[in-house]
């Protein structure tokens, strides 16, 4: 943890100074992140803002988590105390103060102008964005649940997810993707702590600090892939920074997307990786270059599933299937039954039991009643 000395230098010095210890704090940002989840700390920074708009207007409540690009907080605005909102403070704001034409460099001014044009119910809500001397801050929709991560332990009676409950949450990531993707924006890091579901059982995509805009080029062109996101999510592409059909580059996020559904169902990665490969993008391209997929059978998951998850993690970009194919995957197609259901259930706790347990009965019907060859 930081020593108080530094931190008060760095709460309430509003000099030149500030940029350039923010710009050593970049090496040692675990410790700020560790500071301000205490949100006792969290709120003396805030007391010292030249902004004072900002906690006359909205107060925190508690630390919800942190990731790469900020640290985040549940809170309400005053005029509304009963419905909750997230607060996201931006750890790198230095970035912001850029003036470079290619938005894709600076991550903070990026984020913020890619989620700020963004609206879809299966995006989550931009409402607003406070600039807090050495942070930024993104307010934005609360998601009740949580991220994948938290929602696994909510059900921890039964740590993998039901088919059901699978197909629920692929078409509603795939349509959030489509959505992007038509934008010309590719997510770049999709995870489970980046995939929220609100109190209405939607889900929400979020986190758009490493998501790339796509420039207006023909469709023939080749684009250049950074290597940016989370290393066990990464595509094969991603890992040994390769060019790329344009045509193509929706199939990146797919494949992120499947090994978020296949450690979902078994609790591991495909490719036999782990934890141990988290740092290494060289040894994790490697593995997935030489290691068949293995998709076990040792839960009760239909071959229309095992077919729609081997077309996501297909290592060969140009046989993986695109966002068009994936939205009209049977198995997807599938996911109707379950919206039907849930406007007709109506109680979402009930619906939520349901999928669980495997206990709608027009999906499982549907699942009897189509079959595929794999």
């Amino acid at each position: 943890m930081c020593q108080n000395k530094q931190i008060n230098h760095f709460i309430f010095n509003n000099n030149n100074n500030n940029n350039n210890y923010i710009e050593n704090q970049k090496n040692n940002s675990t410790k700020l992140k560790d500071y301000y989840k205490n949100i006792s700390n969290m709120m003396n920074f805030l007391k010292h803002q030249t902004n004072t708009n900002f906690l006359k207007n909205f107060e925190l409540l508690n630390y919800i988590n942190s990731g790469s690009s900020g640290i985040v907080y549940e809170g309400f605005h005053r005029k509304n105390p009963q419905k909750s909102i997230c607060f996201k403070f931006l750890m790198n704001k230095s970035s912001l103060e850029n003036k470079e034409k290619n938005i894709n460099n600076y991550q903070n001014i990026k984020e913020i102008y890619i989620h700020n044009k963004l609206k879809h119910k299966n995006i989550i809500e931009y409402y607003d964005y406070f600039d807090l001397n050495n942070f930024g801050c993104i307010i934005m929709e609360y998601a009740k649940f949580g991220d994948l991560e938290c929602f696994q332990r909510i059900l921890n009676k039964k740590r993998y997810f039901s088919e059901t409950l699978l197909v629920y949450i692929a078409k509603q990531v795939l349509d959030g993707l489509y959505y992007l993707h038509k934008s010309k924006i590719i997510h770049m890091d999709i995870k489970p702590q980046n995939i929220l579901i609100d109190d209405k059982l939607m889900i929400k995509l979020t986190d758009f600090s490493n998501s790339l805009i796509l420039p207006d080029v023909p469709h023939n062109k080749k684009i250049f892939l950074p290597l940016s996101g989370t290393y066990l999510y990464m595509s094969p592409e991603i890992l040994s920074q390769s060019s790329i059909d344009f045509e193509d580059f929706n199939k990146i996020d797919l494949f992120s997307f499947g090994i978020v559904l296949y450690n979902l169902a078994y609790e591991q990665f495909p490719y036999d990786l782990n934890y141990s490969y988290k740092n290494n993008s060289d040894l994790m391209y490697k593995k997935i270059q030489k290691e068949n997929l293995k998709i076990p059978k040792i839960r009760n998951y239909s071959d229309m599933f095992i077919n729609f998850l081997s077309g996501l993690l297909e290592k060969d970009i140009k046989k993986r299937i695109n966002i068009i194919e994936a939205l009209k995957n049977p198995w997807i197609k599938g996911a109707e039954l379950l919206f039907e259901e849930k406007e007709k259930i109506y109680d979402m706790e009930i619906f939520l039991i349901n999928m669980i347990t495997d206990n709608i009965r027009s999906f499982n019907e549907y699942l009897k009643n189509n079959t595929i060859e794999k």
